[in-house]
């Protein structure tokens, strides 16, 4: 099995789906390039945002990516920035951006000064949507469970776990069609204080048929392949000299006199694009020319 994973599990006489998520090369890929170092909130943050969009992503119905953002509710928020996104169904980026010197607390209205969680589905085709609520006490997965319960009726329990090298999770939700029956509410609380007896370093470290056995014993559980996931970002030359094209033509005449080229670096992975003058001052003169085209457009 490879070290990023994710594998679905479902219960023979329960309607209760579940799914298991563990990173290793990924999040060490996203962690080597955190600015805050190893240690503090805006790290852990980051570990969960990766495992939370990957548990999530699985469910797109349709090609295209699910992102979980989190905005500040002030500018002089602890953290400023914070999202991951999984996309295809198989990679997974991520970016934290925040005081290095923050301290280890999850609570999500103390880091971000109130502000507000949302998750964005994009399809490649079609619509996007996006569903919001605003942020209170509690960490990730409580706010993630409370928007589960919201927008889609659908209990959820999500629980995560993450140290140096690994980041995981495991997720469980009650079948849509199930919800109601008497029975089938004492087998949801029976498995979910089960799942909470779940130590952080054996939901880091065990395989899926070992934990799944430890947790559930009496229980039968289907297990299906795991499928891979990895580190994945979606920057492009084409893209950073959009940015680029945000510019005026002032701005990066100064930038060129200064440096001679401007060098455009992914946040994400820390891809470089440099563009000469030539390359920047089309950048420029082509975003201007499309903003000249839309406003002449009436939609």
């Amino acid at each position: 099995m490879s070290n990023d994973f994710t594998v679905r599990f479902g219960f023979d006489a329960t309607p209760v789906r579940g799914r298991l998520l563990r990173l290793e090369n990924t999040w060490q890929a996203m962690s080597a390039r955190q600015e805050t170092g190893g240690g503090g909130a805006a790290v852990g943050l980051l570990a969960d945002l990766a495992v939370a969009a990957g548990l999530l992503g699985q469910d797109l119905k349709v090609a295209g990516s699910l992102s979980i953002q989190l905005h500040a509710g002030r500018h002089d928020a602890q953290i400023t920035t914070a999202m991951a996104e999984c996309r295809g169904r198989a990679e997974i980026r991520g970016i934290v951006r925040g005081d290095p010197a923050t301290s280890g607390d999850h609570d999500l209205a103390a880091l971000f000064s109130g502000g507000r969680l949302a998750i964005t589905l994009m399809p490649e085709e079609g619509a996007p949507y996006q569903g919001r609520i605003e942020l209170g006490r509690g960490n990730l997965a409580r706010h993630l469970e409370d928007y589960f319960v919201r927008s889609e009726q659908l209990p959820t329990r999500i629980f995560l776990a993450r140290d140096q090298h690994r980041a995981a999770g495991l997720m469980l939700q009650r079948v849509p069609d199930a919800i109601g029956a008497a029975d089938d509410d004492d087998d949801w609380r029976r498995l979910t204080l089960l799942a909470q007896t779940l130590r952080p370093a054996e939901l880091l470290t065990l395989a899926p048929p070992v934990l799944l056995q430890r947790l559930y014993s009496q229980d039968r559980v289907r297990l299906h392949a795991p499928e891979p996931l990895a580190f994945g970002c979606t920057c492009t030359r084409e893209r950073s000299a959009n940015a680029l094209s945000l510019m005026s033509g002032e701005e990066v005449a100064a930038i060129l006199d200064a440096l001679g080229a401007i060098d455009v670096t992914c946040e994400f992975c820390g891809a470089n694009y440099r563009f000469d003058a030539v390359d920047a001052h089309a950048a420029v003169l082509a975003g201007h020319s499309a903003s000249t085209e839309s406003e002449g457009t009436i939609h």
